[in-house]
């Protein structure tokens, strides 16, 4: 798509989404102005329901700049509540996700996501970087970033480094992430970009 008709896309989502809220929305200044992205938050510790804490504070760092900090924890002797990994192959929104299910108390987007003005096509699958779902390897790390799983019912996170071997046919292939610091590279066969596709060295 050329930047004429990216714009001229742009214009008309504004035009309708204008129409249909009454809010104009400046996509091209938006984040020029830190205001618009996000308020310091004030310090707060509250039950929001029984069993379920939230802490919120904001962290200062350099230059003016800050970050806001929101810790959910709940009680392990309450059974209702139990963790869970969701992802999917088609998009969705996560505050869809939660108004469908009334019983879901918190959620929060963990992963790599697909985002265009217009796409040109659907990518394969959408997971980039390391998922699992049902027991199928969907994506592999590029990074060695640190990874959340489930394991007796409880939310674990392990530090893992994007490095492994699979097999296609009865090839087994050494492969390591594009972005990876591991050592000794010369000894992988494969540098892996994302899910969607890899280059063979």
């Amino acid at each position: 798509m050329r930047i004429n008709d990216a714009h001229e896309f742009n214009q008309i989502q504004i035009g309708k989404y204008l129409s249909r809220t009454g809010i104009l929305v400046d996509i091209q200044n938006i984040g020029k102005n830190a205001q618009c992205i996000a308020i310091r938050e004030g310090k707060s510790f509250e039950e929001v329901r029984s069993g379920v804490w939230l802490k919120k504070e904001s962290l200062e760092l350099p230059n003016g700049s800050f970050t806001n900090v929101y810790d959910l924890s709940w009680s392990s002797k309450h059974s209702d509540l139990v963790p869970v990994i969701h992802s999917s192959n088609s998009p969705y929104s996560l505050v869809s996700h939660m108004d469908k299910n009334p019983n879901i108390v918190g959620i929060i987007n963990g992963a790599f996501f697909f985002l265009t003005d217009v796409a040109e096509r659907k990518p394969i699958d959408l997971p980039y970087n390391l998922c699992i779902r049902e027991g199928k390897v969907l994506g592999l790390p590029t990074l060695d970033r640190p990874i959340i799983y489930i394991k007796a019912g409880k939310i674990k996170g392990r530090k893992t480094p994007a490095r492994g071997t699979l097999k296609i046919g009865e090839e087994t292939i050494k492969w390591v992430g594009a972005l990876s610091k591991s050592r000794a590279r010369k000894n992988f066969n494969c540098s892996l970009k994302n899910c969607v596709h890899s280059l063979i060295m």
